[in-house]
């Protein structure tokens, strides 16, 4: 039941590709107000206690989201899979996806483990009950699990992405929403190019659908509202194809990851 591919609007306007992004770039743009020294990881082991600490930085406190029954809310894992080696760096921990099965909408595409959240649920009781249903991983095998934030898109989608840290790749048993798991390192995410393409969108809303005069409102509000334009991320060279909304949960990580690495 997961819901973590781009939408793209009805009402598309042009599609623009706006531009490769490499890692070097997106370090610079993205981290420039968190550190005045220079972005990126600086080597090292990269252990458990020490990756706790990091996503102890990133960890957000769940805030409250206005009007949220209004988008198509889901909730998902980001399981975070340490290295065997003891002395393996940060490049060397991975993200576990998934592959959706052919025979369920959006087959083939990738995703975190997660989905919609049922009546009664918190989001973090969904996102780690579709965990466990979905690749037989409990959240007892996690040794440290965080609340990362909440992704909004202009499709009307709103993801809640919480962390696992898994010592260990765990024994897994995929349901048959699942045609396979599979996991990239943080070391290929961080150094895979990057397209990212805009789509311009318009929805109608006119003077017909809100009678502005009636409130007192002018000529501009009577006009057709634009949407915000949609920006629609895809990884370049990896095994399996991880683009939209995973492809943005995924870069978002791996780039704080790294950057919180320089300032702890």
């Amino acid at each position: 039941r997961g819901m973590f591919f781009e939408d793209l609007p009805q009402g598309i306007g042009q599609v623009h590709r706006v531009k490769n992004i490499h890692k070097q770039d997106r370090m610079s743009m993205q981290w420039a107000l968190l550190s005045s020294g220079p972005s990126g990881y600086t080597g090292g082991p990269m252990n458990i206690e020490r990756m706790k600490t990091l996503i102890a930085h990133l960890a957000s406190s769940p805030g409250r989201i206005i009007a949220a029954d209004e988008y198509r809310e889901s909730s998902v894992v980001v399981p975070l899979i340490a290295p065997r080696e003891a002395d393996a760096g940060m490049d060397d921990w991975r993200i576990l996806y998934e592959k959706r099965a052919a025979h369920i909408p959006q087959g083939g595409e990738s995703c975190f483990p997660g989905g919609r959240i049922d009546p009664g649920e918190s989001h973090h009781q969904a996102a780690f009950r579709e965990l466990e249903e979905e690749t037989g991983i409990s959240p007892g095998q996690a040794v440290h699990t965080a609340f990362y934030g909440s992704l909004v898109n202009p499709g009307g989608r709103l993801v809640h992405v919480w962390i696992a840290l898994l010592p260990k790749m765990p024994s897994t048993r995929p349901n048959e929403e699942v045609e396979k798991l599979f996991t990239c390192s943080l070391g290929q995410l961080r150094q895979a190019p990057q397209s990212v393409y805009r789509i311009s969108t318009e929805f109608g809303r006119t003077s017909e659908a809100i009678p502005f005069e009636r409130y007192g409102l002018g000529e501009p509000y009577a006009r057709r509202w634009r949407g915000a334009d949609l920006q629609v991320l895809f990884y370049e060279d990896l095994p399996e194809l991880i683009w939209g909304m995973t492809a943005k949960i995924s870069r978002e990580l791996v780039d704080q990851l790294y950057a919180a690495e320089t300032l702890t």
